[in-house]
């Protein structure tokens, strides 16, 4: 099972698109999941892809409400959404609905691999943001404790009062010889 590649879903109305979506992630090391509109791609979230690459205009469920899906389901998870319908009201939309990049169609196989570095480059910045965070964590528990007051010296134990002759080198014989 380590071997195993992580799973894109490509959700995609056009059936010519999907094919060259698909070789391409594929040769990219990626497993990849089809889906032909927004309603088969938020079923198909359920086999838990690490990638969601999807349409905006779709038959069915638009690419906001996959993106939306797939982030409600796992905020964590990178979505791409590809749109030929690019305008900046498009945009605030799509980044509302939870789409991580947006890529102008006609895409290029540079437009993915650009858009595929960026998601990993912000994977490995969350990872390393929450490892920082524990990090600090770990350092503010750590100073804390030492700059706890120690705590107060415990007092002596009582000193047990035995009378004196008892403490003396020299004790008096038990039975004194009358005198």
């Amino acid at each position: 099972m380590a071997d195993a590649k992580p799973l894109v879903l490509v959700v995609e109305d056009q059936a010519n698109h999907r094919k060259i979506l698909k070789t391409f992630l594929e040769a990219q090391g990626w497993a990849v999941e089809l889906a032909k509109d927004g309603t088969e791609g938020k079923e198909a979230l359920a086999k838990k892809p690490a990638l969601v690459l999807t349409d905006l205009k779709m038959p069915g469920a638009g690419g906001v409400e996959v993106a939306a899906e797939a982030k409600r389901l796992d905020p964590e998870r990178p979505v791409i959404l590809v749109t030929a319908h690019g305008t900046v009201g498009v945009a605030i939309e799509a980044l509302r609905g939870g789409a991580d990049d947006i890529l102008q169609k006609p895409v290029t196989v540079e437009d993915i691999e650009l858009a595929l570095l960026r998601v990993r480059e912000r994977a490995r910045l969350r990872c390393v943001e929450r490892c920082a965070s524990i990090v600090s964590l770990v350092w503010f528990l750590r100073i804390r404790q030492r700059r706890r007051p120690p705590p107060p010296p415990r007092p002596p134990p009582p000193r047990l009062a035995l009378p004196r002759w008892l403490l003396a080198e020299e004790r008096p014989p038990l039975f004194m010889p009358p005198k």
